[in-house]
């Protein structure tokens, strides 16, 4: 099984929360430059691409001790996988090609920053 590891700093991807009323154009802003650093990232990785089916997995190595909702890290990481997409790593992010998902935040202050991995189910 072949897996695939993505490591952005913290600042590449915007808390945002499921409920958030940002102003749309914020939001693309704040889209845009997350696709930017992801495909500045995806220079540096050397794995070849997982065959689907895949899990992606998403950690949030938080940059401090507040609690905060796995489902909010998902939502903030979302423009991140859909630049892993767009970049042709993986076709799709829908059930057939990734049918299976985690989420962590995890307390990091010493090094705060996101983990995407994709890795093959076969």
């Amino acid at each position: 099984m072949s897996a695939w590891t993505l490591h952005l700093p913290y600042e590449a991807i915007s808390w945002r929360s499921m409920n958030s009323r940002d102003h749309w154009s914020k939001r693309r802003a704040d889209v845009e430059a997350t696709h930017l650093y992801v495909n500045q990232h995806l220079r540096h990785v050397t794995a070849p691409p997982p065959e689907p089916p895949v899990r992606i997995s998403v950690t949030m190595w938080a940059k401090d001790r507040r609690l905060r909702d796995a489902d909010n890290a998902l939502a903030s990481a979302k423009p991140a996988i859909d630049a892993i997409v767009g970049a042709g790593v993986i076709e799709d992010d829908n059930w057939k090609f990734a049918p299976v998902w985690e989420v962590r935040v995890v307390p990091r202050p010493d090094d705060p920053g996101w983990t995407i991995r994709l890795e093959e189910l076969r």
